[in-house]
């Protein structure tokens, strides 16, 4: 198939595009709201990835090749807006403090379970789409930080390097983000479950 599409195919790449579009235009919808503008940004890194197709040496999966090309374009989309590198002054004196503290993103056993009941959270049975939503209503620096970070699994130097931001500034991003995405969704369950 591989081939086919560096001979341009055009019933290969048809295929490949009935096949990976679902998976690409979800990559895109975490970085974009607007279901139109995800999809041209899919369509976009669709194509500049048949453009490299040449490029592709079979060295890891096709797959994680166009995930690849495809986020990247997204952050390519981004960082013509410049969204993500905006950082306020809360933001300046936050990194200064981790940077005093050493201390590390949020994780669960963070959450004090007296003042934030994470069982109530477990019992809304929130979809992908939920939480997805309460990820778009993020401020976008934090957004694009917090998607790179737990969905596409970068680390905070390769957030780093992408977004031209300092590492702690990843890491501080990555805070804020997974504080007020569990505050969002303790809240709507609170409003689902009636307590």
């Amino acid at each position: 198939m591989i081939e086919l599409l560096k001979k341009k195919d055009k019933k290969a790449i048809q295929q490949i595009y009935e096949l990976y579009s679902p998976t690409l235009l979800a990559i895109c919808m975490r970085y974009f709201k607007q279901r139109e503008l995800a999809l041209d940004v899919m369509h976009e890194g669709f194509m500049k990835a048949l453009n490299s197709i040449q490029s592709f040496n079979s060295q890891g999966s096709f797959e994680g090749w166009l995930k690849r090309i495809i986020v990247n374009h997204s952050l390519d989309t981004l960082k013509k807006e410049k969204k993500y590198q905006t950082q306020d002054i809360e933001e300046v004196q936050l990194i200064q403090e981790d940077t005093n503290n050493e201390s590390k993103a949020i994780d669960k056993k963070d959450i004090d379970e007296n003042t934030l009941d994470v069982g109530l959270v477990r019992d809304a049975e929130f979809t992908c789409n939920d939480i997805l939503e309460e990820i778009h209503k993020l401020p976008e620096m934090y957004c694009i930080v917090f998607v790179l970070f737990v969905l596409e699994k970068f680390s905070h130097a390769e957030i780093a390097q992408k977004l031209e931001i300092d590492e702690k500034t990843s890491r501080t991003r990555l805070a804020r983000a997974r504080k007020m995405i569990k505050e969002a969704l303790y809240k709507r369950s609170i409003s689902i479950l009636g307590r």
